[in-house]
């Protein structure tokens, strides 16, 4: 619970007395970093008390480091690089965000869900096939803006909200993506393969 997430925060050096949206992924266009900033910029106005946390590393990194300063966002920005300790991060955000603009099935928003964190995230690719529209979590269009910063307001001002899309988020991956689930959607595939083959 808090005193977890305290120490996480402690232990990667992130503040504890804010509310913290973050994501993990290359600093690359695809990920949609630039729309996340805009959409935190529009929050920030509305929702006290925030930062927000940027984990990888990649080609866009001086870039995007300059537009949170041409924003006029760079005091709320943590930039932490590439890192290894993915879960310590996830254990340490209170909603984690997804703004790609394609994508395929990342693997730190599978963790995010299992974490129970509520994640606010874009209607692309795999996106939907894992986030129920809220359910699991929120689902936003690509590029907007506005509307990433409306869900990402809804939930951090719906303490309910927010907890009830996390243990729905957590038990989808449960469901769907545990070793268990895994080996039967294994085992059903090769029966449709041998059946097909005529072995079975």
């Amino acid at each position: 619970g808090v005193d977890n997430k305290r120490a996480a925060r402690e232990s990667i050096g992130l503040p504890k007395d804010k509310v913290l949206i973050g994501t993990i992924s290359r600093l690359a266009t695809q990920k949609g970093h630039c729309y996340l900033f805009e959409a935190f910029k529009i929050l920030k106005a509305r929702v006290p008390g925030l930062s927000l946390v940027i984990a990888g590393d990649g080609p866009l990194k001086d870039e995007l480091a300059e537009l949170v300063r041409s924003l006029g966002i760079a005091d709320d920005v943590i930039f932490l690089g590439a890192r290894r300790d993915v879960s310590s991060i996830l254990k340490a955000l209170d909603l984690y965000v997804l703004p790609s603009l394609w994508e395929g099935l990342p693997m730190a928003l599978l963790e995010a869900m299992a974490t129970s964190l509520p994640v606010v995230a874009t209607r692309v690719s795999g996106v939907p096939e894992v986030i129920e529209d809220d359910v699991s979590g929120m689902l936003v269009e690509a590029k907007d803006a506005k509307a990433f910063a409306a869900a990402m307001e809804r939930v951090l001002v719906d303490s309910a909200l927010a907890q009830r899309l996390g243990k729905s988020a957590r038990e989808t991956i449960e469901e769907r993506f545990s070793a268990t689930a895994m080996v039967n959607s294994m085992a059903e595939l090769y029966l449709e393969v041998l059946e097909q083959n005529n072995v079975a």
